[in-house]
């Protein structure tokens, strides 16, 4: 119990940093806290994708960790993320953002890596003719909403650092009709919550869209922990940066993943026999495996563990805990989760292995 209550002291989602305190921290510091405080506020109000929240956020701190690597005064940072932030959020207004200018292409205010990385060309929805699968493993749009597939194509966008999204495609799961397959359907029957303390531990670790979603967690976690280590601005950002980058790469590889494989989610098979059977949180509109919030946070947990070591143990029971409780909630199979883990700590590995974020890390 004691390493739950310090896990969760330091883990479980806060409230926003107020944007315009420093709270005794130098004015660079606060500065870049406050812009990514202000990106987790973006993502709140607009609630984009988790593919789509991850590059922006992955944009906005390359952004920043630019700024600080030039030696750029905090008026230069505040001038040029104000003008990004239209680019990234454009239906956001949160302070100091710059108006959304009209007739001008705001894809100019974006970090160099990230123009010609195919998001642009990256439909949100699957076409009506290719929404779902037909064999019986495969996934179809699910109740109540049935929305189109999500974010169809984001496995088409270019990673910042994996050479390409089938990089670290997850294994195979197995058959459907295979007994392996039958321990998992009998392991996710299990796992079912039976009390309402269960189902409100499930449905905590849902990491909802209205409050930054899965990727405004982890930059969350991410600006409280590293800030509180009182390292210089130029580092913070650059610890940000890297954070971003491997939650962008593990995003592209987990869509890849996702639509390679096209499993079927619990809720297809649960309605067969037991129709009026729903999960605790509704079901989201893509395929199961693998879990994107135990892809993310498998590749947030390690990179924020390498980064920080003290909190490394920590950070990996709140991964194993995302990961479990989307299996109690009912939209998930364990292997989506087990699965997922695995797929963000490889991305991690190699973000963290890459020549470029070496060298940034080496200058710690």
């Amino acid at each position: 119990m004691d390493h739950e209550r310090r896990a969760l002291s330091l883990l479980v989602p806060a409230m926003w940093l107020d944007l315009h305190r420093s709270d005794g921290v130098e004015l660079q510091r606060a500065a870049v806290v406050r812009w990514i405080a202000a990106g987790e506020q973006c993502l709140a109000r607009t609630q984009p994708s988790p593919p789509r929240a991850a590059r922006s956020m992955a944009a906005l701190a390359v952004a920043i960790s630019d700024s600080m690597e030039r030696g750029q005064p905090v008026a230069a940072l505040d001038a040029r993320v104000a003008q990004l932030l239209p680019t990234l959020f454009p239906l956001a207004v949160v302070p100091g953002m710059a108006a959304v200018p009209d007739g001008i292409a705001l894809t100019a205010h974006l970090p160099s890596p990230f123009h010609a990385d195919g998001a642009d060309r990256a439909a949100p929805r699957e076409s009506l003719e290719t929404h779902g699968s037909s064999a019986a493993d495969g996934w179809q749009p699910t109740p109540h909403l049935f929305a189109a597939g999500e974010e169809p194509d984001w496995g088409h966008v270019q990673p910042q650092v994996l050479p390409h999204a089938s990089t670290c495609r997850a294994q195979a799961p197995p058959a459907w009709s295979s007994m392996a397959f039958a321990s998992i359907r009998a392991a996710f029957l299990q796992a079912q919550p039976t009390t309402a303390g269960q189902r409100l531990s499930a449905w905590r670790w849902n990491l909802a869209a209205r409050s930054g979603g899965v990727i405004g967690y982890w930059f969350r976690v991410g600006r409280i922990l590293l800030g509180s280590a009182h390292i210089p601005a130029t580092r913070l950002a650059r610890a940000l940066a890297i954070l971003g980058i491997a939650l962008h790469d593990a995003c592209i590889a987990c869509w890849e993943s996702k639509y390679h494989y096209r499993l079927l989610r619990p809720i297809q098979w649960m309605q067969r026999d037991m129709p009026h059977w729903w999960p605790v949180i509704t079901t989201p509109a893509h395929p199961a495996y693998p879990s994107a919030h135990a892809v993310l946070a498998g590749a947030a947990s390690a990179v924020l563990g390498a980064l920080m070591p003290a909190a490394r143990r920590d950070l990996r029971w709140v991964a194993g805990q995302i990961a479990s409780a989307r299996v109690a909630a009912g939209v998930h199979w364990p292997i989506d989760g087990t699965a997922g883990l695995a797929m963000g700590q490889q991305v991690a590995a190699r973000v963290l292995a890459h020549t470029h974020v070496a060298r940034r890390l080496e200058a710690r």
